[in-house]
């Protein structure tokens, strides 16, 4: 899959500094226990047109791995972490309503992504939370994903997941709506029908009393003529 502006391979230094080739700094693995490079981005256009961040996680020269998150995952992310730890700095870019998917934009929210992450695992509390650890997957095992693809795969496959689940209460929310309209639609329906029935009930025996009347009349006339 490929990703808008992916960070190309990392240059080592003698300095034990890390430098990309497009002059982007890092901290050395011996200054830092985690270290997470957002490498690109990619717009994805589902049910909705969003945005995904690849972003690598190392641990250990050995330990490296892929995670992806949208904007709203650092959203939810920043909420927890303003409850949790309430003086750590940690600013998101703006969001923006208009025009949010152009290259300009988009390049620019990456970088201030990647600074957001910078002050997650400078700070050794925060980076040793649970919300951060689940965030970055530091405490999954391994083993579980054999290959950056299958990790990548499992993580579309849990958001297809819950796109399903959102999808299914949409939709029994609807028909929950439409037996509600129907149920307005056939009340007033009922109500005209009785209205009605009511009517023709009381023509027909008015009716019927006037053939008796008149029955009743020739009657009389027939016995008074004997």
């Amino acid at each position: 899959m490929f990703y808008q502006n992916e960070s190309p391979e990392v240059v080592r230094r003698g300095n034990g500094m890390e430098f990309h080739r497009n002059g982007f700094c890092r901290e050395s693995k011996e200054e830092s226990s985690v270290i997470v490079t957002l490498l690109g981005y990619k717009v994805m256009e589902e049910k909705t047109k969003f945005t995904v961040y690849k972003i690598l996680v190392e641990c250990a020269p050995d330990q490296s791995w892929f995670i992806f998150r949208r904007y709203t995952d650092f959203s939810q992310l920043h909420d927890k972490l303003k409850e949790m730890f309430p003086v750590f700095n940690f600013s998101l870019p703006p969001k923006r309503w208009f025009n949010n998917f152009s290259a300009e934009f988009l390049e620019e929210r990456r970088l201030g992504l990647q600074d957001c992450l910078q002050n997650l695992v400078a700070n050794k509390d925060v980076l040793n939370s649970e919300v951060v650890r689940e965030f970055l997957c530091l405490d999954e095992p391994r083993s579980a994903f054999d290959s950056l693809e299958k990790r990548a795969f499992c993580e579309t496959n849990c958001q297809l997941q819950r796109t399903l689940m959102d999808n299914k209460c949409e939709i029994e929310t609807l028909r929950s709506l439409l037996v509600h309209k129907e149920l307005q639609i056939s009340r007033p329906e009922r109500t005209m029908m009785s209205h009605r029935a009511c009517w023709y009930g009381s023509a027909t025996d008015g009716a019927l009393t006037n053939i008796q009347n008149n029955k009743d009349l020739e009657d009389h006339s027939k016995n008074s003529n004997k």
